[in-house]
C-alpha cells in the first residue's frame, strides 16, 4: 500500500520567500503550504549527518532553509510525549523495548543512531528529545506531528502551552466525527489519514476503492477544512484518483521513499516523474535535493 498526501488549497503566504524561513516563521501553517506550488516537508527532520526525529535534524533544516518537517510523537509509560518514528526503541537508539511500557527515566538517556539507524549505524551525541524540546527548537520552521498512538489531547495541550497553535499542522488518524470532538480541531490544521480497505483491515476505519476514486471520502471531510489528506491506497487507486483530483482543485502530494534510492539520478528521475503526474507536496528524506529538483523542472 502506498501513501500519498492531498492537500487544500486554504490561503496564502505571499509575503513568504521560497527560501526563508524566517518569512514564513509568523505565518500560519495552511498559508504556508498554500503559498507553495511544489512544498517540500523533511521527512523526519533533516537528518544526514545527525540522527533522525532529533534536535540537530531541526538545526540542520534551518540552516539549509528548508521551511517545514515532519516527525512522529509517542507517549511513554508515564506520559511524557518523545519525537520518534518506530514503537520500539531498537533501531534508532542504543536501547531496546517499547516506548508505551517504559517510563522516561528509563530512556531519556537513550542516545540516537546516525542517519536511518539499524545495528551498521554509528551513535551520535543527540538523545531522545522531548515534545516541548522539538516545539522550542521548531520555532522558525512549519512543524508536522505525526501522532502514532493516539496522543491527540496530550500533544495539544503541549502545542498550546508553546503557542505554536499556527505552526503545525497534526496527522490525525480518525474519521471526521471523532476529529471534530478533538481539543485541536479549529485551533491547529490538520491532515486526516484516509485508508483503502483491504481483505486484512486493521484501520479502525477505512473506505472503499471507489469512494477514494472518485474522491468521494474528501466530502466527508470537507466541512471541517482539512489542509492535507493523507490517503493509504493502492497504486492503481492513486492512478484513478489524480485526475480527478486535479478536476476539483485538490493537491496530489506523495511521502516519497526517496531514502531507498542509490544513485541521485534515480532519485531524480522518481520526483521528475511524480510532478509530470501532478504531485506536489512532498515528504521526503532528501528535501534540499529535491527544492533543487524542482527547480530544474520548472
Amino acid at each position: 500500500m502506498k501513501f500519498c498526501v492531498v492537500a487544500l488549497a486554504i490561503c496564502a503566504c505571499a509575503a513568504a520567500a521560497y527560501h526563508s524561513v524566517a518569512a514564513c516563521a509568523a505565518a500560519s501553517a495552511s498559508a504556508w503550504l498554500n503559498s507553495h506550488p511544489n512544498a517540500v516537508v523533511a521527512h523526519r527532520g533533516c537528518w544526514r549527518g545527525t540522527a533522525e526525529n532529533s534536535l540537530q535534524a531541526l538545526r540542520n533544516c534551518e540552516a539549509l532553509g528548508i521551511q517545514a518537517f515532519e516527525g512522529d510523537v509517542r507517549a511513554t509509560k508515564d506520559g511524557v510525549l518523545v519525537w520518534i518514528h518506530d514503537p520500539t526503541l531498537d533501531r534508532t537508539t542504543n536501547l531496546s523495548g517499547s516506548i508505551a511500557d517504559l517510563t522516561y527515566a528509563q530512556i531519556k538517556e537513550a542516545r540516537l543512531k546516525s542517519g536511518p539507524g539499524g545495528s551498521q549505524s554509528s551513535l551520535t551525541d543527540q538523545k531522545l528529545p522531548r515534545l516541548e524540546e522539538i516545539l522550542e527548537a521548531s520555532r522558525h520552521l512549519i512543524a508536522v506531528l505525526d501522532i502514532k498512538d493516539g496522543s491527540y489531547e496530550a500533544t495539544y495541550r503541549l502545542v498550546h502551552a508553546a503557542k505554536a497553535e499556527k505552526r503545525v499542522i497534526i496527522i490525525a488518524y480518525a474519521g471526521p466525527q471523532q476529529i471534530a470532538q478533538f481539543s485541536f480541531y479549529g485551533k491547529i490544521a490538520f491532515i486526516p489519514v484516509v485508508i483503502q480497505c483491504q481483505p486484512a483491515q486493521v484501520a479502525q476505519s477505512c473506505y472503499s476503492e471507489a469512494t477514494i476514486r472518485s474522491a468521494a471520502v474528501f466530502r466527508s471531510y470537507a466541512a471541517l477544512n482539512p489542509v492535507a489528506y493523507f490517503v493509504g491506497a493502492s497504486a492503481d487507486t492513486l492512478a484513478a484518483l489524480a485526475p480527478v483530483a486535479s478536476k476539483s482543485g485538490i493537491r496530489l502530494a506523495d511521502a516519497v521513499d526517496d531514502d531507498a534510492v542509490g544513485a541521485s539520478q534515480d532519485v531524480r528521475t522518481i520526483w521528475r516523474s511524480e510532478l509530470r503526474e501532478g504531485v506536489s507536496v512532498f515528504f521526503s528524506s532528501r528535501p534540499l535535493e529535491l527544492e533543487h529538483a524542482i527547480g530544474e523542472a520548472r
